[in-house]
């Protein structure tokens, strides 16, 4: 092969690599390519959700290519009703990966029978025992038939602030057996055996203030004794009240 050869051939495997990286051409003539038709789908990130499942509402087949755009196949995915969010990526020459982020289960709801239901208050199909869910019940609330969804505002309320929560203190929400709604300005939160606080009122509004008002009151107070309660409706203001030794 000769020098003039070889320049011409390196030329022209350089603008053909050009081309096909092109995000423009590139994947227009990579899926043409049958070495790039899916023969793989692996699933991530499921629970509660079946693989199955997952794969037969994405709609990818094997005429499929890895280099399709994806954006159809995570909008088909998402309108599973236990799927928040989905990602389908590549993940080899003929395999794809389709990432799950599933809606949370955010309490139990007695109606009666245990259901769970996610932080927005609409019914989730997932059996609690089968999956072992250890999540806090839910008091003064009833499922609607018609869409699935707590009928009582100050549930819904309650479950809101339960997750607003959740985004401060994991750990105190793990402790968390009851939510119980008061009224229309304030819940309380009842908590395992063996916590810092057996009880916790919040005011719906400014919750999270609130909570960290309250934290930093049982803080003090833990010296003086085993806390029963901290209320936290009050601007400014937490009572606590302690039961004597521990």
């Amino acid at each position: 092969m000769t020098r003039q050869t070889r320049r011409r051939l390196t030329v022209a495997l350089t603008g053909a690599l050009v081309g096909i990286s092109s995000p423009l051409w590139g994947p227009l003539i990579l899926r043409g390519i049958p070495a790039f038709h899916v023969k793989t789908v692996e699933v991530s990130g499921t629970r509660f959700a079946s693989d199955a499942d997952i794969r037969q509402m994405s709609g990818i087949n094997s005429l499929a290519s890895i280099w399709d755009d994806p954006s159809s196949w995570e909008s088909s995915i998402v309108e599973h009703p236990l799927v928040e969010e989905a990602r389908v990526v590549r993940a080899g020459l003929d395999r794809l990966r389709i990432e799950v982020r599933e809606v949370r289960p955010a309490a139990l709801v007695p109606v009666p029978g245990l259901v769970a239901v996610d932080g927005d208050g609409y019914q989730l199909d997932v059996d609690p025992a089968a999956h072992g869910l250890d999540l806090p019940i839910l008091r003064k609330a009833t499922i609607d038939s018609a869409t699935g969804r707590i009928r009582e505002e100050e549930a819904r309320r309650s479950l809101a602030v339960l997750e607003e929560i959740d985004l401060l203190a994991p750990e105190f929400v793990e402790r968390v057996s009851e939510v119980l709604p008061l009224d229309s300005e304030a819940f309380d939160l009842r908590l395992m055996e063996g916590s810092l606080v057996q009880s916790l009122t919040l005011p719906f509004r400014d919750a999270s203030r609130a909570f960290l008002q309250a934290a930093a009151a049982i803080q003090a107070a833990d010296q003086r004794g085993a806390i029963v309660s901290a209320d936290a409706r009050y601007a400014e203001k937490v009572f606590v009240r302690t039961g004597g030794e521990r």
